[in-house]
């Protein structure tokens, strides 16, 4: 199983665990200035969810908040809580 590292920066820790090891979950680390992930199945799959973090990480360097969001699950429970980071974010 791969991970990709965002913004040319050191992975984050990602601690080791069984959930991890299975395709339908991804596992997903955010700041302000990078973030990190666990390859989930499919490239389609892979490239929504880089969609969704490259648009979190803008919003995150543009309000300037130190935020670290940690979120695991389903792509779709995932992509749910990155929403809330932006909501979050530009509240």
């Amino acid at each position: 199983m791969g991970r990709l590292v965002r913004n040319d920066e050191e992975p984050l820790a990602i601690p080791s665990g069984p959930s991890e090891t299975r395709g339908s979950v991804v596992t997903v680390y955010a700041t302000a200035t990078q973030s990190s992930f666990v390859e989930v199945g499919t490239e389609d799959q892979m490239e929504e969810l880089n969609m969704a973090l490259e648009a979190l990480e803008k919003r995150a360097v543009a309000c300037t908040v130190e935020l670290e969001a940690y979120a695991k699950g389903p792509l779709e429970d995932v992509l749910e809580k990155i929403g809330a980071m932006e909501g979050y974010l530009n509240s």
